[in-house]
């Protein structure tokens, strides 16, 4: 489950939508993807995005997902040129 947030902004459709999970690995659009892989996969949606300047990388993440593990992910959207990424929380109402 992604962490609580304040913020109630919805994002934009992202071409490319990430899943980092502690117990069932990582997936790029549904489909299970080798850390060694992401980057090019990225590079390769980016090529066929119709609209460059709006391509967006969203990154989901299980709670108790180790800090060293995300920086692992954002190295390979990095690798991959993708500057525009976001992390996708959980909405939590304001006490």
């Amino acid at each position: 489950m992604p962490p609580d947030s304040l913020s109630d902004i919805k994002q934009a459709e992202s071409p490319a939508k990430i899943l980092v999970s502690t117990q069932q690995g990582l997936y790029l659009n549904s489909e299970k993807i080798n850390q060694t892989e992401l980057s090019a996969a990225l590079k390769q949606l980016y090529m066929q995005a119709e609209s460059k300047d709006d391509f967006m990388v969203q990154i989901s993440v299980d709670f108790d997902l180790p800090v060293s593990r995300l920086q692992q992910v954002v190295t390979a959207i990095e690798k991959a040129g993708l500057t525009r990424v976001f992390l996708v929380t959980k909405l939590k109402q304001a006490s």
